[in-house]
């Protein structure tokens, strides 16, 4: 499968793509921790996002986000999961802060969907999505 990233292609393969989660990372050293998980074969970095709405924690943000880019430049895929309430608010600025590809869940797009899918692809992103962590409890 390629997939358009911006100007370039990305090939996407059967091959498992290594991608921790920021998270994990020494907040106090977090341009460094995320420097030391490309240079230990992460092939991404994970960029859990949310907001006290949609998940009841708070985490990164654009400015995070802009800033990671800074740091360790425009080779490093930075794909930034949206757990937040109204996603198709935000698109332009966490793609103008350098993300590479986000994450969304559908249920938070509404009737607007196939707008904002189309959105991400005009702002150069890849997107997936993810079920959501109510739909998990329910099974």
């Amino acid at each position: 499968i390629n997939a358009e990233y911006g100007a370039k292609r990305v090939k996407m393969s059967q091959k498992a793509i290594i991608c921790p989660s920021l998270l994990s990372a020494d907040f106090a050293k977090f341009g460094a921790e995320a420097e030391r998980m490309l240079q230990l074969g992460a092939d991404w970095l994970h960029v859990d996002v949310m907001d006290f709405h949609f998940v009841s924690n708070l985490t990164i943000g654009p400015p995070v986000i802009k800033a990671l880019r800074k740091h360790l430049g425009p080779d490093a895929y930075l794909d930034c999961h949206l757990m937040i309430s109204e996603p198709q608010k935000w698109l332009k600025t966490f793609s103008e802060a350098g993300a590479s590809s986000v994450t969304l869940h559908i249920e938070t797009l509404g009737e607007d969907a196939s707008h904002v899918i189309k959105s991400v692809k005009d702002l150069g992103c890849l997107l997936y999505t993810s079920p959501s962590p109510r739909d998990r409890q329910k099974s």
